[in-house]
């Protein structure tokens, strides 16, 4: 009967230490990498072409950042995100260069400023213009909206209307503004005047303006 007992013991303890054992064979689940992104870096500019002289503003930001630093035609520490008025020192291309540092490395973002020659002085057709032609200036980016024409003889003012908006004048590549005066028809010789300019040129407007060319 004793040993009855003992082998039924001796099983039940096998059959239970058999499944603690399978149980514990379980697998862990893999442990995740996490990789950390390099910085990214938006740089912009305000206006890409300027008047050499003029200014544009560099605007930036960064992500995954804790440094930056300027360099090219601008210099230092910088934040990593601000704006700063820049003014360009050579004609043509400027570049300006952001370089930010961070735990998953640096990364470089350059954009590139244009300085063109200003214009300083009215330009128009000195020939003349036919009173049914269209009639512009090119005119310097001053700090004037509006243009006024002169008649030379009477140094009245005949005609007067806004000037454009600041652009780049895609023949010459200038930064100018334009005076469109195709409305004025009448004949006469006039004088296109921009405060903060020296007047133009005379001009004429007249049907037989270019009858002297012809003629040459």
């Amino acid at each position: 009967m004793k040993k009855i007992n003992i082998v039924f013991l001796f099983v039940t303890m096998i059959s239970i230490f058999g499944c603690a054992g399978s149980g514990s064979s379980s697998t862990m689940p893999p442990t995740s990498v996490q990789s950390i992104s390099p910085p990214v870096i938006t740089l912009s500019l305000s206006k890409p072409v300027v008047n050499l002289g003029a200014s544009s503003t560099v605007v930036w930001s960064s992500m995954y950042s804790s440094t930056c630093i300027a360099s090219g035609a601008w210099s230092g520490t910088q934040a990593i995100a601000g704006v700063s008025e820049q003014t360009p020192t050579n004609l043509g291309a400027n570049t300006y260069t952001l370089t930010c540092n961070g735990e998953g490395g640096a990364s470089i973002q350059s954009i590139v400023l244009n300085a063109l020659t200003p214009v300083t002085e009215i330009k128009l057709n000195q020939l003349g213009y036919k009173p049914s032609s269209e009639k512009i200036a090119i005119v310097p980016a001053v700090a004037a909206t509006r243009f006024n024409i002169v008649e030379t003889n009477s140094n009245i003012v005949v005609y007067s209307a806004d000037l454009s908006e600041e652009a780049t004048w895609e023949p010459s590549l200038e930064i100018v503004k334009i005076a469109n005066f195709s409305a004025l028809k009448t004949h006469g010789d006039y004088e296109l005047r921009i405060n903060g300019v020296t007047d133009s040129g005379r001009f004429r407007i007249s049907s037989d303006v270019y009858v002297a060319l012809i003629a040459a």
